[in-house]
């Protein structure tokens, strides 16, 4: 008996445990869906630059086209371009459309390198930001001094040089392939700069030297913290109600005496965990470089760390909860090589400037180099591009050779003594020869930037060493660190979500890589080649959301490995096939016209104050409104017998055009299209008066049917405030 009473025991203990097993990993499940949808509820834009490509070198004093597209959970307002730490232009999504909202700015490059960045901030206020890219501006590129100029719809050649005073011979000759008749919009038109035109395009700062500032002088200092392990983050991630407000007024200081810098910024939340401090450079990744601690209250902090590397840097700070984080603005900084020498050289530079063959007899040519053991790197890179020989040819300037990478980074040497070694091969008809192998070792005296020659019977190479760190950046994107493997084996999963209705759904990217995460500071997924995302040293993965790019529909991601002056070379590409762009609908509130108007104090035929609704239902809900009846508002005066454009009226109201547009998604598998019209007579100290109210259901259409469709709608209504007329708009805009 006494041990049936034991067996039953154990039974019941092991039942126990099985139920609260079930339990907790149910209780975890649950967890991990609060938290996700919480996450995504409060998710922030994401916003990328697509053009120019991240290290492209363009002319060098013009004005470039830049190109950037964001997403977000809610619609996004506007995208702003920051070039060096000063914002360059807005573009402002005056339809409030739903999806990915695509901007286009001009920005005006001067010689040497630059940093691009788009933020982006949707209808709540959250802000994104995008991985800075650097463009370097080269005289080189182009002896011709040119404005790069986007058409309208509908301009001709003619047309833009009379609207810039330019003579019409000179932009015919500078666009030949364009024609006379009408452009498309979005067409660059290459232009002259005129000679009285003196504007000149920012110059990056020369230091970042200047003492101590006095005007916070209560400004609290903040200490290094480790960021929240897992579960700590999981649990902020719960109990956080909001995200937090993004910092502000950031002010960088480098301090002379003891080598450090002080950056100083605006605490606006009383919200967040920790802050992120964020640095990117001219052939440097962004990457983290500090979390520090928040204070308790709101106000002016600020924090400590060694000056970088000689350079070129952007800094932001970021304010971080377990929902997710909002950053500053970003602080352009010069760092000069004659500032705190011992931080000055990581890395060197070794830059390939010139080969030449010496052997008449070869049909063309190639060489190999590897610098310190690392994998050897092809002169020129394409494996199918060659340099031509031949007695008489002058020594190929590589440096304006468009195959291949120049220049090449590598961690300074324990000997301090840098050692090369290639060879060159050539082609003879059809045989191919070694015409000779070579090495040379480069002593730290040496690395002085001076040209210096590899000399062998057959050919020649010139080539300069340089301490990684002068204010005169060259080369592409980052720079590439030879001695670390690439990350491997991408995966590529489609959650079956959406953080937005109206995107695609949400996919995890996943990768592997081999290697001491001590060494590295991140990663950089790519998209179609552009830094698209960055995650921490301990992260394999990242959510993103693939974009809606009607024109190029199938993507390649890609990811590199970040290191403190580089990154490796990128993984193997994925390629994710998009779906074809929703269609989309343009609503256009046209124009108004007025018979009666009645004011209920003055009687028939006199002014009324009027504000507008305008509102369009589809796969989502887009509204806008045009004055507002109560309190200060702005409202917009109407008489009887007149008709007024919806233009007009939002710009007198608003200051912007466009105002009286909608554009709306159709769902293909509930494909309708519903409108919605109200407009009120504004009366003081009583109920407002209606003039209009409109609620129309356009006929439900196969998705097929709606490709190509336009209409015109006319509305009549006589209401309290008057009889009116007026014009809507309809048309499908283009697709794929």
């Amino acid at each position: 008996m006494e041990k049936k009473k034991k067996l039953a025991w154990v039974w019941i203990l092991v039942i126990s445990l099985i139920v609260l097993s079930c339990f907790a990993a149910v209780l975890y499940r649950v967890i991990k869906l609060v938290i996700a949808d919480k996450r995504t509820q409060n998710s922030t834009p994401v916003v990328q630059i697509t053009s120019p490509n991240a290290g492209e070198t363009v002319p060098a004093n013009t004005s470039i086209l830049v190109n950037a597209t964001a997403t977000g959970r809610t619609p996004i307002m506007r995208i702003e371009l920051w070039l060096d730490g000063q914002i360059v232009e807005q573009s402002f999504n005056q339809a409030a459309s739903s999806g990915a909202f695509d901007g286009q700015f001009m920005a005006s490059v001067a010689d040497g390198g630059h940093l691009l960045v788009a933020r982006a901030v949707d209808q709540d206020g959250l802000i994104g930001q995008s991985v800075p890219i650097p463009v370097y501006g080269s005289s080189l590129v182009n002896d011709m001094t040119t404005l790069v100029y986007p058409a309208k719809e509908g301009d001709t050649l003619g047309g833009i040089a009379n609207d810039f005073g330019l003579d019409i011979e000179t932009v015919n000759g500078m666009n030949p392939a364009l024609g006379a008749g009408g452009l498309a919009g979005g067409t660059v038109v290459n232009l002259p700069i005129r000679d009285d035109d003196n504007t000149q395009p920012q110059q990056p700062p020369a230091s970042v030297i200047q003492p101590e500032p006095i005007a916070i002088p209560d400004a609290v200092l903040l200490p290094a913290v480790i960021p929240p392990n897992p579960i700590a983050a999981a649990w902020g991630a719960l109990t956080a109600l909001k995200l937090p407000q993004a910092p502000s007024d950031l002010r960088p200081v480098a301090i002379a005496a003891d080598c450090r810098m002080s950056l100083y910024w605006l605490d606006n939340s009383d919200s967040e965990d920790y802050f992120r401090v964020w640095m990117a450079g001219l052939g440097v990744p962004a990457r983290v470089i500090a979390t520090v601690s928040s204070s308790t209250h709101t106000g002016p902090v600020w924090y400590r760390f060694d000056i970088p590397p000689a350079g070129i840097y952007s800094f932001w700070v970021e304010a971080v909860n377990g929902l997710g984080a909002q950053p500053s603005e970003i602080e352009w900084v010069g760092v000069p090589a004659t500032q705190c020498k011992q931080y000055t050289a990581a890395y060197l530079e070794l830059e390939v400037t010139k080969i030449r063959s010496l052997g008449g007899q070869y049909d063309r040519y190639y060489c190999y180099l590897s610098v310190e053991g690392a994998p050897e790197r092809r002169f020129p890179a394409d494996d199918s591009q060659f340099f031509f020989g031949g007695w008489f040819m002058e020594p190929t300037d590589i440096t304006m050779y468009l195959y291949g990478n120049n220049v090449i980074s590598i961690p300074i040497p324990e000997d301090d003594v840098l050692n090369l070694e290639g060879e060159c091969l050539a082609w003879i008809g059809d045989n191919l020869i070694p015409i000779g192998q070579f090495s040379k070792s480069v002593p730290s005296s040496s690395w002085d930037g001076a040209e210096q020659v590899i000399d062998e019977p057959s050919f020649k190479i010139s080539f300069t060493v340089n301490p990684f760190g002068s204010m005169e950046a060259k080369g592409e994107y980052t720079y590439m660190d030879e001695f670390l493997k690439p990350a491997y084996n991408l995966k590529d999963v489609d959650t079956g979500r959406r953080g937005n209705p109206f995107l695609p759904t949400d996919h995890i990217l996943t990768w592997e890589w081999d290697g001491n995460e001590k060494d590295i500071t991140g990663f950089t997924v790519h998209l179609n080649d552009s830094p698209y995302k960055i995650v921490m040293p301990n992260e394999r993965q990242v959510l993103y959301t693939p974009t809606s790019d009607c024109a190029a529909p199938d993507q390649y991601i890609s990811v590199s490995v970040n290191t403190n002056h580089g990154e490796t070379v990128l993984s193997d590409y994925i390629k994710h096939n998009q779906k074809p762009c929703p269609l989309q609908l343009e609503i256009q509130f046209v124009s108004i016209e007025t018979g009666e108007t009645y004011d209920s104090f003055e009687g028939k035929c006199d002014q009324i104050e009027t504000y507008f609704n305008f509102t369009a239902w589809g796969a989502n809900t887009v509204t806008r409104n045009l004055g507002v009846g109560s309190g200060y508002s702005v409202r917009y005066p109407m008489v009887c017998n007149s008709k007024y454009l919806f233009n007009d009226i939002g710009y007198a109201l608003t200051r912007k055009r466009n105002m009286d547009k909608l554009i709306v998604q159709i769902d293909p598998n509930n494909p309708y299209l519903q409108i919605g019209f109200f407009g009120w007579d504004y009366d003081w100290g009583t109920m407002n008066d209606p003039l209009i109210i409109e609620k129309i259901l356009v006929d439900v259409l196969p998705v097929d049917n709606w490709q190509g469709f336009e209409d015109e709608v006319e509305l009549r209504n006589t209401y309290e405030a008057g009889s009116t007329l007026t014009i809507i708009r309809i048309k499908a805009l283009p697709g794929p």
